[in-house]
């Protein structure tokens, strides 16, 4: 593929201008010397205009910007990936703060080898509002670089410390389990190996497993995982609508019904906090559900 540019950073966003402006901010402020990325923007059916918040970086990043009506994440991404000039995808959300490095480590990753889909890490910040001076001045001091004061705010995303797990040497004999890392918040994979899969599934509505199930097909097809802890993104936490578990529930039935294999009914229970991630993996392996005694339960909702 003739790629214009070198990544592309898909951002999908919805009515979150204050939270899109941090995003921004945090992209122009990446440490990238040697390769060009552009930043796509999919404005998902906002109700208020955006475009005073995109313009302020017009000089500061290659931004494409595309308002559709409101027709969901995943026919949003699609739209995003098929205007993308970058080979390499590089998937984040709107409400982030992205460290100084997340776009290079990334790129770097894939610029060493191919066929692979690139996970970093993910930390929650805690803040009841973010236009309090406190948090104003947390986050100007973490947008040039001192993360002192933001990392007092945070903690690390509890579904990333567990499954982040399998990128570690005692989990590396679980390698086939690493698709449930493919979380869309940090995650990278070139354009031209998502097109080959069918890039994200429309049939996919509401909220949560959409990426996943992506990332599963995307093991199928051949590609590898790795982990760079050096992409870091720092999720404004908010409220979430009352609609998360049953659109998740929902997803949950569409993966198994797609795929008719043991790996969509091992995932729920490991989502659910049924299973461990060591079961989950001894299973994958198997083909079954196994019991490992070793094993140590979340018991936990791992809803992400």
């Amino acid at each position: 593929m003739d790629s214009k540019y070198n990544a592309s950073v898909l951002i999908i966003t919805r009515n979150k201008p204050e939270r899109l402006d941090i995003t921004l901010k945090s992209l122009s402020n990446q440490y990238v010397n040697y390769f060009s990325f552009e930043v796509i923007i999919i404005d998902d059916g906002s109700d208020i205009d955006l475009k005073n918040i995109i313009e302020k970086y017009y000089y500061y990043l290659n931004i494409e910007y595309i308002k559709i009506k409101h027709q969901g994440i995943s026919v949003a991404r699609n739209i995003g990936i098929n205007a993308a000039s970058g080979e390499i995808i590089i998937f984040t959300d709107d409400d982030v703060i992205l460290n100084p490095t997340f776009v290079s480590a990334h790129v770097f990753e894939h610029l060493k080898e191919k066929n692979l889909a690139v996970v970093g890490d993910r930390y929650n910040v805690y803040c009841s509002n973010l236009m309090h001076n406190s948090f104003k001045s947390s986050l100007a001091k973490a947008l040039h670089g001192d993360m002192n004061e933001l990392l007092k705010k945070t903690r690390r995303d509890f579904y990333g410390k567990i499954t982040l797990k399998l990128f570690d040497v005692e989990y590396q004999n679980y390698h086939h389990a690493r698709w449930i890392c493919f979380v869309a918040r940090n995650v990278s994979v070139r354009k031209n190996d998502l097109v080959r899969v069918g890039n994200f599934d429309e049939k996919f509505t509401g909220w949560g497993v959409e990426d996943i199930e992506l990332g599963y097909r995307l093991h199928l097809y051949g590609i590898c995982y790795k982990y760079r802890k050096d992409a870091i993104v720092y999720h404004l936490e908010h409220p979430v609508g009352n609609n998360r578990v049953r659109d998740i529930n929902k997803n949950f039935d569409y993966f198994m019904k797609k795929h008719t294999t043991v790996a969509p009914i091992l995932y729920k229970d490991f989502t659910f906090g049924k299973i461990s991630l060591e079961e989950l993996c001894e299973s994958l392996k198997n083909g079954f559900i196994i019991e490992v005694k070793s094993s140590k339960n979340t018991y936990y909702k791992m809803i992400r």
